[in-house]
């Protein structure tokens, strides 16, 4: 459930970054259900999203303090998921190609691609809680 303030906020056509772990979720929660609307619920395509929001969600302490050391933290690893997402859809366009079955063969072999590059990149943060330097 999102919050009313966040809904208001987000429904404005203007560019949001999120300034708090709440304003990264309820937009986190705005791409997993609009993937989810798209490409049905529990699909790989918003795994990452939703890798990425449980991973805010277990580690809110160690993001909030990554906040007050970096403003745009948030917005960094939003823009982060968001890179990666890209990257899953080019491999999923080239693993399709010509075949008889080409989403089930990509999914096959796309499955966990997102999550795995989430967790290289945030492995610093998860071994010795270094803020990763996303750009």
């Amino acid at each position: 459930q999102m919050r009313a303030a966040a809904i208001k906020e987000l429904s404005k056509t203007e560019f949001h970054l999120p300034h708090s772990v709440p304003d990264a979720l309820d937009q986190l929660a705005v791409h997993i259900r609009l993937l989810q609307y798209l490409t049905g619920m529990g699909s790989i395509a918003s795994e990452g999203y939703r890798y990425g929001w449980t991973y805010i969600k277990d580690h809110r302490r160690e993001f909030n303090r990554a906040v007050h050391k970096d403003g745009l933290f948030l917005a960094k690893f939003l823009y982060m998921l968001d890179c990666v997402f890209q990257g899953f859809c080019t491999r999923l366009l080239e693993e399709a190609g010509d075949h008889k079955d080409p989403l089930g063969k990509a999914v096959k072999r796309l499955e966990r691609y997102q999550v795995d590059h989430i967790r290289d990149e945030m492995r610093s943060f998860d071994i010795i809680r270094s803020v990763p330097a996303l750009s």
